[in-house]
């Protein structure tokens, strides 16, 4: 089969032209960097090219080969051991901390108790070889000491961000468990967006700014999939008038930028398997299919589309406003879609990039306005 070099190199192709046998290392971290991400079967990442004593683990990035940074180095230790973040044994005891909220929660869902004897350790919330919560364990405690447990929202005023003094007409700040995280940013979007509706025949249809569960499949996303390892990193829910972007730390699991897929055909990788399986025991999630097909079809019958970005340390869906009209622009859906993307392209940079360094129902959570 003749190779199809009209693809251009991305996160998964590179393209040599021959062994450049005088630049040893400018072939060896490629290799490293596929290794590390979406390039091999291996399980005991990461892999390091080593060279004058120096190891060094590489990863890709879009059509380049970086080194890793240190969050990504962190996961790839872990899935070198088979575990997960979410699995790991925390610094807390099961007795230093409470789940009366998970409790309420999982029996309005699930119509069933939870007891915590018998379901920390079945859930995968407590490590019993340690004694100790896993760290999945204090996500979900009434108490989530983890401050980087947050979600921070803010509604603009317009179609740009500015300062949250001037240009915000509302913000809050939500620490607390993902239950509590949950339930607290899907409110702050629907206190933020209008309802709009008209009758059709003998019916009254209603016409919210955004897809009710389009909001939601991507909260649970947002929480479930972000890389908890980013520590001084929050997810981030930004309101315009024309769009909803929600932003959260850590990009795809396997290395892949989401801009490069078929979004059709979106593989289903749980980076935190143990909040991935309780959200689904919860009925909050399905276990099988991508969210972000989800959210595509929530779309559908309203004729716009959600858009994806990532990169290696965060990720982005922005929800167009289905209800917003630019007079100024009177614009086609397609043409507002384009604009969209040029919007989202243009700070891609995530609006906590800045500060995210790499290092290793509710609850009495906390919200600051």
């Amino acid at each position: 089969m003749i190779p199809d070099y009209s693809k251009a190199e991305d996160s998964a192709i590179e393209f040599k032209e021959a062994l450049e046998e005088e630049k040893v290392r400018s072939w060896l971290k490629s290799v490293s960097a596929f290794a590390n991400t979406c390039g091999g079967s291996g399980t005991d990442t990461p892999y390091f090219y080593t060279s004058d004593g120096n190891n060094i683990a590489y990863v890709r990035q879009g059509n380049q080969s970086i080194p890793c940074p240190r969050h990504m180095l962190m996961s790839l230790t872990l899935k070198g051991q088979n575990r997960t973040y979410d699995s790991y044994p925390s610094a807390y005891k099961s007795n230093e901390l409470s789940f009366l909220a998970l409790a309420a929660s999982y029996k309005i869902k699930t119509a069933t108790d939870f007891e915590p004897e018998r379901d920390l350790v079945s859930f995968g919330l407590l490590d019993y070889r340690s004694g100790f919560l896993t760290n999945a364990g204090v996500l979900f405690s009434d108490q989530a000491p983890y401050r980087h447990s947050s979600v921070f929202c803010t509604r603009w005023n317009g179609s740009t961000k500015g300062t949250i003094g001037d240009d915000a007409l509302d913000d809050k700040e939500y620490y607390g468990n993902l239950l509590y995280l949950l339930e607290n940013a899907e409110t702050f979007v629907k206190n933020n967006s209008k309802n709009k509706w008209s009758i059709m025949g003998m019916t009254r249809e209603e016409r919210p700014d955004y897809p009710q569960a389009a909001v939601r499949e991507a909260l649970i996303n947002a929480l479930m999939h972000r890389d908890y390892q980013i520590i001084g990193s929050e997810i981030h829910i930004d309101m315009y008038d024309d769009r909803l972007e929600i932003t959260s730390p850590g990009g795809m699991p396997e290395g892949h930028l989401i801009q490069e897929l078929d979004l059709n055909h979106v593989p289903s990788l749980r980076r935190n398997i143990i909040i991935s399986d309780l959200f689904h025991r919860m009925h909050l999630m399905e276990r099988r299919g991508s969210g972000i097909t989800r959210i595509l079809r929530a779309y559908e019958r309203m004729g716009r589309k959600p858009l994806f970005y990532s990169e290696s340390s965060y990720f982005t869906v922005m929800m167009p406003n289905v209800n917003y009209i630019d007079k100024r622009q009177n614009d086609s859906f397609d043409d507002a879609d384009q604009r969209n993307r040029e919007w989202l392209i243009a700070d891609k940079a995530g609006p906590s990039q800045g500060r995210v360094e790499a290092e290793s129902g509710p609850s009495r959570g906390r919200v600051r306005t």
